[in-house]
């Protein structure tokens, strides 16, 4: 495992912002996706989330998210409210699935072509570049 560039400065950025919470969405059970996190202490940045253990799809998640947020903060997110961000085309179905807006950053196997074909709402070639890509990231 490695921890891709600009990951840790992007969560740190969004964490203590009042205007977004962090969630995690994956396809990986959740035990092992904590431990993923655990290496590089990423779990804090991530209360909460919807894993593969809460649903047989991936785009059966975003609604576990939403119902989990809703518990955690006391109020309703709706799903134009919500950003997918990730590098894969399950990613992007999912996020279409559900009326989601997705963010997809092309770090992963799946070239910036094919996400953008797939319907990615913005598409980068790394966290990095969120910054200059997608200023309300910033």
């Amino acid at each position: 495992m490695r921890l891709l560039p600009g990951v840790v400065e992007i969560l740190e950025r969004l964490a203590p912002r009042e205007d977004i919470t962090l969630a995690l969405l994956t396809g990986n059970w959740e035990p092992g996706a904590r431990t993923k996190l655990s290496r590089f202490d990423l779990n804090r940045f991530f209360p909460f989330g919807a894993f593969g253990c809460d649903g047989v799809d991936r785009s059966d998640l975003p609604p576990v998210a939403l119902d989990r947020a809703e518990r955690l903060l006391g109020r309703r997110f709706l799903p134009e409210e919500a950003l997918i961000i990730g590098d894969s085309l399950y990613d992007v179905s999912c996020a279409r699935d559900n009326g989601i807006p997705v963010l997809a950053v092309a770090t992963g196997r799946t070239p910036a072509e094919a996400l953008e074909e797939a319907g990615a709402d913005w598409v980068i070639p790394d966290l990095e570049a969120a910054a200059r890509s997608v200023p309300w990231l910033a």
